[in-house]
């Protein structure tokens, strides 16, 4: 338990290999959101919409609002612990603070936009379903870009 008194990570071997375990299984987690998510609403505004809204030309029930809520509240859920997971690690591994700072509230933006979003492509508001694509996308490419950031400040040599 040394390690979490210590705030020098990177000398620590196992634990080096921990986190990037960590990071490897937040990575296939975040992987696999984008395909259940893209599988269940489309990967286009209009098979969003389309989903949520439903069709009664193509016999389209639309989706309930109950499922939604469900859906968001499972992922309200993990994106907090992986907000706060990345943003601790991103704290102890980056030595400009200023720049852990930056890319944890950008985190924070994204994931904040990505549970709103929804609702407004629900009930039609703002172009809901292109903002909801667009914040969904973009929180996985930054996940991906964070995941990357905490490997190299991970394992990078000491200066």
């Amino acid at each position: 338990m040394k390690f979490f008194v210590s705030s020098d990570l990177k000398r620590e071997r196992p634990i080096k290999w921990m986190i990037s375990g960590l990071i490897l299984f937040l990575s296939l987690f975040t992987l696999s959101n984008a395909a259940v998510k893209a599988s269940i609403f489309g990967t286009t505004p209009e098979q969003i919409a389309q989903t949520l809204q439903g069709d009664p030309d193509e016999f389209i029930e639309p989706f309930a609002l109950g499922s939604l809520l469900e859906l968001i509240h499972v992922d309200l859920f993990f994106m907090s612990l992986l907000f706060l997971l990345l943003s601790a690690l991103q704290f102890r591994l980056i030595p400009a603070k200023a720049q852990a700072l930056f890319w944890s509230t950008l985190l924070l933006f994204c994931i904040i936009l990505s549970f709103v979003a929804p609702f407004l492509a629900f009930y039609d508001l703002l172009y809901g379903a292109h903002i909801w694509l667009i914040s969904f996308v973009t929180l996985h490419a930054l996940l991906g870009l964070t995941y990357i950031q905490i490997l190299y400040f991970l394992w990078r040599p000491h200066a």
